[in-house]
């Protein structure tokens, strides 16, 4: 795919697109994030829950949802997400590894190479910032935690435009 629109791409054009595309996910978070702490303001979270099986079940339409709104993934509403909720996040999340290797594929990278980098930098990262998330949150940021993350990663966006 990535070799297919290095035909009609220029790099520099799908820099731009791709940090367009994760300051754009930062806006949402910061915006759902917004909405979340108005809707919990204004009203208390209902005893109904959503089931594993409700989110996975109904397709694309749901993952897309879960992709734009993380907070998803805790269908039991408990604040806390559990192995069965973890995996089904990282799954929704997982769909930006077919970015990285449509971006691979226009720059015409060697696969093996570009598949160990991914999984070493995304396991280390990953590791990085779940401690980081963990010490920041319960230490400084609480419930602002969630802006301050779709702030983070409109900040990446405008980076990755620039440089």
């Amino acid at each position: 795919v990535g070799r297919w629109f290095s035909g009609f791409l220029l790099p520099v054009a799908a820099r731009g697109i791709g940090a367009a595309v994760i300051a754009t996910v930062g806006l949402w978070v910061f915006y759902q994030e917004l909405v979340r702490v108005h809707r919990q303001d204004g009203e208390k979270v209902r005893g109904a829950t959503r089931t594993t099986g409700q989110l996975l079940g109904l397709g694309t339409r749901k993952l897309k949802e879960l992709l734009k709104a993380p907070s998803l993934a805790d269908t039991d509403y408990s604040g806390h997400i559990d192995a069965k909720e973890a995996c089904l996040l990282g799954g929704a999340l997982a769909l930006n590894n077919f970015v990285a290797g449509a971006g691979a594929g226009v720059f015409g990278l060697d696969i093996a190479l570009a598949f160990g980098a991914v999984l070493v930098f995304s396991l280390v990262f990953l590791w990085l910032g779940i401690k980081l998330g963990r010490t920041c949150q319960s230490r400084w940021l609480g419930e602002k935690s969630g802006l301050v993350g779709g702030l983070l990663l409109v900040a990446i966006g405008v980076l990755a435009f620039f440089f």
